[in-house]
This record gives C-alpha cells, sequence and structure tokens, in this order.
C-alpha cells in the first residue's frame, strides 16, 4: 500500500473528525489502519473519534431560521445594512447548514465566529456570497465516478479532474480506488462528489440508475495493462527470476492474480449505455488530454474555462511528472500512481509466443471486443522479430 494513499485516507479522517462526523471519521481510521496497522496518528484519531462520538448526546432542537445563507441578495453599490444575527451558537449553526456541504459548513461557522467577535462585515459578505454560489450551483451538478482499468493511465487525468471538479465546480473529491467499498453509505447528499474506481458495475448497483450521477469509463490495450502491472517497482520483487513475458503469462492466466476478473469489470461498463457511460481509451487520451477533459466537463454538464483547463493539463502534464519526454527511458515515478512511458503498443518489447499463446486462450477476446484487433493473428506474427511500439 503506497504512503500517499495512507496520507489520503488519513486527511479524510481528520477532515471528518474536525467537521464533527465522528462515525465516518471512525470508518476512515480504521481503514487506515487496515493499510498500516502501525500507523500512529491513525490509531490516535481512531480513538479521538470514539471518545468525541461518545459524548456526543443526540439533541432535539427547535428549527430556527437560517435562510439567510441561501437568500443573500446580489450586492449594490450601497448595501443595506443587515439585519441583527439571531442569537445561535456556532456549533448549532453548523449542523444546521449541514446540508450545503463541509466547504460551506465552515464557512457558516466562521461568519457566527466573526459576528461574536465584532468584526467588520465586509469579509463575512464575501463568505455569505461564496454559500449563496454553491448552494445556487451544487444541486445542478451531477455526481460523478470515474472508472478506470488499472493500469490504463489514470495519473494523466485523475489529478486534473480532482483540482479542477473541487477547486472550479465545489465538488467533494472523496476517496481513491481502495475506498470504493466502505466510502459508498456517505456519498449521498446535495454537494455533488468525485470519486476515483477501479470496481466493476455490480460494486455500485446503487448508483447506476440514478440521473444524477454520472460515470467516466477509461481503458487499454489489455496487453499493456499487464506489461505496465509487470513493470511496475512495487511488483518486481515478488517476480526477481521471472522476465516480463513469463509474468504476464501468469497474470493472463490468473495464476499471478485476477486480471481475467479486471478485464471482465472495464467489459461491463464498455457494455453501458453510451447515455451513462462517457468511454474512451487510453491510446486516444494521451493524443489530445485537454479536449478528453472537456468532452467530460461537456458530458456532465459544467461550463469550461479554456485557460484554466490549459494551465492545469500542462501542471499535470507526463512531463511534469517525470522530467521527460513520452516513450523516453527513465526511472518509473511511483506515487498513488505509476507513471512509467505513457505510450501506447510497449507490449511488442515484452510479448513472446508463448505469453501471446496463454493470453490469447484466457483474455484475446478482449482484443477483438474492444477493436485493438480484428482476430488473432497478432499472435502468429511474433513467431518473426519483435515489433516496435506505435
Amino acid at each position: 500500500m503506497s504512503t500517499d494513499m495512507l496520507r489520503n485516507q488519513l486527511e479524510v479522517g481528520l477532515r471528518y473528525l474536525n467537521e464533527g462526523e465522528y462515525e465516518i471519521a471512525e470508518i476512515a481510521f480504521q481503514q487506515a489502519l487496515k493499510m498500516d496497522s502501525a500507523s500512529v496518528e491513525a490509531a490516535e484519531g481512531l480513538a479521538l473519534a470514539q471518545k468525541r462520538g461518545r459524548k456526543q448526546a443526540p439533541q432535539k432542537v427547535t428549527p430556527l431560521d437560517t435562510s439567510w445563507a441561501t437568500r443573500v441578495p446580489v450586492a449594490t453599490s450601497k448595501p443595506p445594512p443587515p439585519p441583527p444575527p439571531p442569537p445561535l451558537d456556532p456549533q448549532v449553526a453548523a449542523t444546521r447548514l449541514r446540508d450545503l456541504g463541509g466547504v460551506s459548513r465552515a464557512l457558516a461557522c466562521e461568519i457566527r465566529a466573526s459576528e461574536l467577535r465584532g468584526e467588520l462585515e465586509a469579509k463575512r459578505q464575501e463568505w455569505r456570497e461564496e454559500i449563496r454560489l454553491r448552494s445556487r450551483r451544487t444541486p445542478n451538478h451531477p455526481h460523478l465516478f470515474f472508472y478506470n482499468l488499472t493500469n490504463s493511465g489514470a495519473s494523466a487525468i485523475d489529478p486534473i479532474l480532482r483540482q479542477l471538479l473541487h477547486e472550479d465546480y465545489f465538488y467533494e473529491t472523496l476517496g481513491t480506488p481502495v475506498d470504493t467499498d466502505w466510502l459508498q453509505p456517505f456519498l449521498d447528499g446535495p454537494v455533488p462528489f468525485y470519486h476515483w474506481t477501479h470496481s466493476g458495475p455490480r460494486a455500485l448497483e446503487k448508483w447506476l440508475h440514478r440521473d444524477d450521477v454520472k460515470f467516466v469509463c477509461l481503458y487499454r490495450d489489455p496487453r499493456d495493462v499487464l506489461v505496465s502491472h509487470a513493470r511496475d517497482p512495487l511488483n518486481r520483487v515478488g517476480w526477481a527470476s521471472l522476465t516480463t513475458a513469463q509474468v504476464v503469462a501468469r497474470l493472463a492466466e490468473g495464476s499471478e492474480g485476477e486480471f481475467a476478473d479486471l478485464f471482465a469489470d472495464a467489459n461491463a461498463w464498455l457494455a453501458k449505455e453510451p447515455s451513462r457511460v462517457l468511454r474512451f481509451r487510453f491510446e486516444d487520451m494521451k493524443q489530445d488530454i485537454p479536449a478528453t477533459v472537456r468532452a467530460i466537463l461537456n458530458y456532465i454538464g459544467l461550463p469550461i474555462n479554456e485557460e484554466r483547463l490549459q494551465f492545469l493539463c500542462e501542471a499535470h502534464s507526463f512531463q511534469r511528472q517525470t522530467g521527460r519526454d513520452r516513450g523516453q527511458e527513465g526511472p518509473t515515478v511511483r506515487t498513488a500512481y505509476m507513471v512509467r512511458k505513457g505510450i501506447a503498443g510497449d507490449w511488442r518489447n515484452h510479448f513472446d509466443v508463448a505469453a501471446a499463446d496463454r493470453f490469447r486462450r484466457h483474455c484475446g477476446h478482449y482484443l477483438i471486443e474492444w477493436g485493438y484487433e480484428k482476430d488473432h493473428e497478432w499472435v502468429e506474427e511474433l513467431k518473426g522479430p519483435l515489433a516496435k511500439p506505435a
């Protein structure tokens, strides 16, 4: 398990702990301990969440009018003085505004604390305007699941989507693929979420037919997927005595993993109606990443700021992550993602005839169904010199 995934899990737990969502925080810290049972931060966070959760007694509070948070008038040159706020404790205010999401909840607390301190109105007016904009925008933005077949190039686009949706469209960007199973019960709410997953449709059954949920599917030539997995430095230790072709052959037939099931999950996503699942191939995405992000934003109905889009695509480009061009040899960058070569067709440098034949028998039909090959003649072609990548 990578350090970045553990750190991300701890951040989720701390965020919910600070927001008073102790049950969710407890689950997040438990998940972190599953990743690293020796994590002191996870153990301390879990103990604190449990302690605070026990102290939090259920309260029956008479409903109070807090509609001021969503009815802020448009500012004029001489705004009328605001009415005096009701004597409302900040913690109660946060509870009342829970349906506006984490950011708005925090802003509401800041507003009330600022009022209690007797500070100037100007900053509070900015915060109220932000709450008003969030309450106006978020109900019209669909939730988004980004599925990608593992080792199919998520590093090229997930960081862009994550930053863009969170900072520009007020999305909650929740978890990583390891969180999909336990995170789902906490995704419901009016603030739209973005979640990156490796799970098949059956794992997300409750979301499949909702009008306010969209799905995006990234897939790749299965042969390159297996080579990428086999070349991952995190995996090479256990396969030090094997060639890449031997590892690929084992992966294809299931003796070194469950790639047959992973390919079946991708196939299930690709079988869904295009109106429900926007699908795109790694080989096409890498040719024009801004165009792919633009297509996703259009698909979920979000306006596009071209200057901002180009900036983020450049900031998260392959060249920025690795310091080299695509296809150029160099060290693998391993964080929450794996960034290796960023090219298509590298399988030709690693498959031998034996590996190709075993792949054909166990997974070859996906190449035809996904449009990578018309038939199985590619196996025969490997009997000559190894082909070079496209």
